[in-house]
């Protein structure tokens, strides 16, 4: 039994990201819903794309089949949408400080004004205490979540059966196909 290495997980994930951020931009292109609404729309799409791809018949979303990988239990069962489901919650907690930050009303107000606000009165909007303090959230948000995927994954690249955090959480693997 193969399992699915850093690098190949790493490049399915990407391919996957490439999807998600296409969909995102065309939800940009929505008239009159706010970036609280559109990262909302996003974040269910994102859910549902991995949840209902990894509970299929092909155990994988794109990215992963694209990239010969695919997710079973420890005898490489399928998952259920309910395991499918956790696998997603608890892959990506490192993430959800800055998902909970960016869909914070507060933050779509901020994006919602520099879209009003004319180029030379930028530097002046963003050093405004509201919206640094917001800036300083993120990066720290951005900081905790670059860290926290470190440590999620880098197991990966050093365990037998190549599993990162979320794997054993989940009682899942990442096999190769």
């Amino acid at each position: 039994m193969q399992y699915g290495g850093l690098w190949s997980r790493a490049t399915a994930i990407l391919i996957d990201t490439i999807a998600g951020l296409s969909f995102y931009t065309l939800l940009t292109f929505l008239p009159n819903v706010s970036f609280f609404y559109e990262n909302i729309i996003y974040q269910l799409a994102c859910a549902t794309y991995f949840i209902g791809f990894t509970a299929s018949k092909f155990q994988a979303s794109p990215g992963q089949l694209a990239m010969k990988l695919k997710v079973g239990d420890t005898q490489q069962r399928k998952l259920s949408p309910l395991q499918s489901l956790l696998r997603y919650f608890v892959w990506g907690i490192p993430a959800w400080p800055l998902v909970g930050l960016s869909s914070l009303p507060v933050v779509s107000k901020i994006i919602e004004e520099m879209e009003h606000v004319a180029s030379d009165d930028l530097g002046a909007f963003l050093s405004s205490p509201e919206v640094a303090l917001q800036i300083t959230n993120l990066g720290v948000s951005f900081l905790v979540l670059m860290v926290g995927g470190l440590i999620w994954w880098l197991p990966i690249a050093f365990s037998k059966e190549k599993t990162g955090i979320h794997d054993l959480i989940c009682g899942q693997r990442v096999f190769k196909n």
